[in-house]
């Protein structure tokens, strides 16, 4: 009988074939993930910009000293009653309003600029914030907004980039509404306006925040007129100081 001859047939050892395996492997769960991060991109925005949000809100009341809000405020402030003792109009003194206004804005450019420098810890804010070389980093867990609490901490971390643009927005906001018998509460609050540059591996944005931050109030003889109805808002100009470092 004649014997058949068989051709050489290429042998894989196994350190070959789970290579094989592991690189395949890697290969779909790289496109998993990013077909996850797409999915997610919304989600993973509303809790930047939510985070965020309490951080810099908490950042700026830090920022504005026990020596500004101690300030009388009452010096910028010009009341306007009728004959009854009603308060119809409340009007600021430029001058005192826009040094006030300055001092305010130029103390939260510095922390904002010192932010982004690194010197400051941020990680007292947030667990998964921390400096960057080019502005703050938010480590986001890729299953942090996970319903499952056991799983929020779980998984690869989303880099979010946040910058701050080139200016802070400020000015003064009163309210005034009526308080006990023939009195009148005035709230001050300093309401500032900031961009951020949001930059995730899925997508840019510039959001904006805005924040009301309380720094005096006053109880004052006289009641709100009943055509204003509970209580009435009063807006300065608005001031535009630009922050030291820009984008």
């Amino acid at each position: 009988m004649k014997r058949f001859k068989t051709k050489n047939m290429p042998k894989y050892t196994i350190t070959k074939i789970l290579g094989i395996v592991f690189f395949c492997v890697l290969i779909i769960a790289i496109i998993l993930f990013n077909m996850y991060s797409k999915s997610i991109s919304k989600d993973v925005n509303i809790l930047v910009n939510n985070k965020l949000d309490k951080i810099i809100y908490q950042f700026f009341n830090e920022c504005i000293t026990n020596d500004v809000i101690n300030n009388d405020v009452s010096d910028i402030i010009k009341i306007s009653k009728n004959s009854k003792e009603e308060i119809y109009a409340v009007n600021y003194d430029l001058e005192k309003t826009y040094k006030l206004l300055t001092d305010i804005s130029n103390i939260l450019s510095k922390g904002i600029t010192d932010l982004e420098k690194g010197k400051i810890d941020v990680s007292i804010y947030d667990e998964y914030l921390s400096n960057g070389n080019k502005g703050l980093i938010l480590n986001i867990p890729v299953f942090l907004n996970s319903k499952n609490i056991f799983m929020n901490s779980m998984g690869p971390k989303i880099p979010v980039l946040i910058k701050f643009n080139t200016s802070i927005l400020t000015n003064i906001n009163t309210k005034v509404t009526n308080y006990g018998f023939n009195n009148a509460l005035l709230e001050v609050y300093v309401n500032v306006s900031l961009k951020k540059l949001i930059i995730t591996p899925m997508d840019n944005s510039n959001e904006n925040f805005n924040y009301d931050i309380l720094i005096a109030s006053l109880v004052v003889n006289g009641s709100v007129p009943k055509y204003y109805g509970d209580g009435f808002d009063v807006s300065s100009n608005i001031l535009d100081i630009p922050i030291n470092n820009s984008l």
